[in-house]
């Protein structure tokens, strides 16, 4: 494999995402993480959640048992940035969404919890891997099962972007992760992107980018322009944004 990672500030006064990785023969650990909580609150909970995660992965490297091992680190990470205290002595009230991607030779294997999102590309085609844990993806269920009424969906989607699950919120509801490992094939692209990206570029222009860029620099490269001209023809100001782009070899 090989990969290429883009951090932005955006229109931020401070970086709240983190980013870390670990590679050993035959294996790598990758984790983002997108910090909330104000300046000081959304950074040291990220940066704490990547510690964390990388630190419990080394100490049990090789992992005969990875999703069993990739769920007790995310659930000791949000024990760790739960536990943070600010300058008074009190709860922090920062968090952290979280995004691990474990590879293994050709095998795949992650966890998210929060609304970073996984893409794999493949074939010209590329697939959300990862589920939205917000309140659009609660609305969205509930709509399904008959639940609510598109009347209420209606009124209640302004919302939907609201996490209903992250790291620091005091016990996780939901972790998203995969028990059998995704198997890869060569030239797949792999995309880990916080919500700075996928919120001013839509599925469609990834898609393509991925299809016309096979040079991941260059790939990262265009979907931070993109983004850009996003966030000034919709008058927005930039969130952080990080972007992590694997190819398998």
């Amino acid at each position: 494999m090989s990969f290429a990672v883009t951090m932005v500030i955006g229109d931020r006064e401070d970086q709240q995402d983190s980013f870390g990785y670990h590679v050993e023969e035959g294996e790598a650990i990758l984790t983002v993480c997108d910090g909330m909580g104000g300046h000081e609150g959304g950074r040291r909970a990220s940066q704490t959640a990547v510690a964390t995660i990388l630190n419990l992965y080394e100490e049990t490297y090789p992992c005969p048992e990875i999703p069993a091992r990739l769920r007790e680190i995310t659930v000791q990470a949000d024990a760790a940035v739960s536990a943070l205290t600010g300058p008074d002595g009190g709860p922090l009230r920062g968090g952290s969404t979280m995004l691990t991607l474990v590879l293994r030779g050709r095998e795949m294997y992650w966890n998210s919890v929060g609304d970073s999102r996984i893409y794999l590309f493949r074939n010209g085609e590329c697939v959300q891997v990862t589920q939205d844990q917000n309140y659009e993806t609660v609305l969205r269920e509930q709509l399904r099962a008959g639940e609510i009424t598109q009347e209420d969906f209606e009124r209640e989607i302004p919302r939907g972007g609201a996490l209903v699950n992250y790291l620091g919120i005091g016990g996780l509801g939901l972790i998203d992760y995969n028990e059998m490992p995704l198997l890869l094939q060569p030239d797949d692209r792999i995309l880990m992107a916080t919500d700075g990206l996928y919120r001013l570029v839509t599925d469609a222009e990834i898609r393509t980018v991925l299809d016309n860029f096979r040079n991941i620099e260059d790939a990262l490269a265009i979907l931070e322009q993109k983004a850009r001209r996003g966030a000034a023809a919709r008058l927005v100001s930039r969130d952080n944004m990080t972007t992590a782009l694997i190819r398998i070899l």
